[in-house]
C-alpha cells in the first residue's frame, strides 16, 4: 500500500476544528513526550492571554506534579468516525484545575482511522459465527466503534484474515444487556497480551449506520464513567 502523508490543517480551518472539539466536549489523549505519562483530558476553550490565543485544557489530576512551564505536550484526538488528529503544544501557565498552552501552528489529520477503545465491563461477551457456521462465545477485553478484542480460552478454529459474521456485542447494564449487532467482521490479530493470555482482535467490515451511532454514543458514555471512576480529571 502506498504511504499517504498526513493532511496539514492550519489557519482558519485549524481554529474551526478546535472550536468543534470544544463545542462537542471532545475527549483527547494528552501525552508527555519521552515519559509513560498519557491520559484523557478535554480541550475546554480558546482564550486570549494578552495578545496570544491559548488553549485551555482540563488538568489531569495524576499529572499535577509533572507539569512544568514550557513543557511540550503531544495531543491526539479521535473523532466519532475514527478520523484521528495530532498536534504538539507547549505549556504557558499552570493553574489549579486547568493548563494554558500555546495554540498549535499546525494540526495533522492522519489518513488511518483510529477509534477510541474502552475496557469492557465484567461479563461483557461477544458471540459470532465462523465461515463454517460454528457459533462461538467469548469474554470481551475491550472494544470500540471499529472492532472488538476478546479472550480465546479455547480454540475457535479461526485465524488471521478469517471472516466472521452475525457478531453480537453484549454489554451488561442495569441487570440487562445492551446488544449491538454487527453483520460482518475480519480477524486482524491473534496474539498474547502482557499477562500471557491469548487475545483475538477483530475489525468490523460491515456495520449499519444506526448501530454505529448507538455504539459511538455508548462508548462516549462509558468513557466518561471510566474517567470519573479513575478520578483522572478534576
Amino acid at each position: 500500500m502506498e504511504y499517504q502523508s498526513p493532511e496539514i490543517i492550519e489557519g482558519e480551518k485549524l481554529l474551526r476544528k478546535i472550536n468543534e472539539w470544544v463545542n462537542y466536549k471532545q475527549f483527547c489523549w494528552l501525552e508527555i513526550p519521552k515519559t509513560n505519562y498519557r491520559g484523557l483530558t478535554i480541550i475546554l476553550n480558546l482564550q486570549k492571554k494578552g495578545e496570544i490565543l491559548c488553549l485551555i485544557i482540563d488538568k489531569i489530576r495524576t499529572f499535577s506534579r509533572i507539569f512544568q512551564q514550557n513543557q511540550v505536550l503531544n495531543i491526539e484526538v479521535s473523532e466519532r468516525d475514527g478520523v484521528a488528529y495530532q498536534f504538539q503544544t507547549k505549556i504557558i501557565e499552570i493553574q489549579s484545575k486547568i493548563i494554558l498552552t500555546e495554540l498549535p501552528k499546525f494540526i495533522f489529520r492522519l489518513q488511518r482511522r483510529k477509534y477510541f477503545r474502552i475496557l469492557a465491563r465484567a461479563d461483557t461477551e461477544i458471540s459470532f459465527f465462523t465461515a463454517r457456521g460454528i457459533e462461538n462465545v467469548a469474554k470481551v477485553k475491550d472494544y470500540s466503534v471499529g472492532g472488538i478484542a476478546f479472550f480465546i480460552e479455547r480454540w475457535f478454529g479461526i485465524n488471521k484474515g478469517d471472516m466472521i459474521h452475525n457478531i453480537d456485542l453484549k454489554v451488561p447494564q442495569k441487570g440487562q444487556f445492551l446488544i449491538f449487532h454487527i453483520p460482518k467482521g475480519v480477524v486482524r490479530r491473534i496474539e498474547k497480551d502482557v499477562y500471557d493470555k491469548l487475545i483475538c482482535a477483530i475489525e468490523f467490515t460491515e456495520i449499519p449506520e444506526i448501530t454505529k451511532e448507538h455504539l459511538w454514543r455508548h462508548v462516549m458514555e462509558e468513557q466518561r464513567l471510566q474517567i470519573r471512576r479513575l478520578k483522572w480529571l478534576f
